[in-house]
């Protein structure tokens, strides 16, 4: 069973963005304020056939990009874990200090 000194915060977290509204819900009210219901409910039909549109088209392009750049995509995976691999290094063989000259000005705090 989770602690209930995790699941109670936990639990508030998911209710505060369940309740702050996004830019969707944001454009539904406005739109429903300002001209009617009618508006409102056509507002949440357009965005729903937005997302469903945005999700096909990023679902057939990504299937496609990975047919067409699948030893690319591997290329890439490799770098990356090199590049990783190289900052992992001169993390370990960093001193540690910092180059700060004396008198130099620190960046202010706003």
């Amino acid at each position: 069973m989770i602690d209930t000194t995790i699941l109670l915060p936990y639990l508030l977290a998911c209710v505060l963005f369940s309740v702050v509204p996004g830019p969707a819900v944001t454009m539904i009210v406005a739109n429903s304020l300002a001209s009617g219901t009618r508006a409102g409910l056509l507002t949440i039909a357009g965005a729903q056939f937005a997302m469903i549109v945005m999700v096909t088209i990023v679902a057939l392009g990504l299937e496609a990009v990975m047919a067409l750049v699948s030893e690319a995509f591997v290329i890439i995976k490799l770098v990356g874990a090199a590049y990783l691999v190289w900052i992992g290094w001169k993390m370990l063989s960093s001193k540690g200090h910092l180059d700060m000259q004396a008198g130099t000005p620190r960046p202010a705090l706003s």
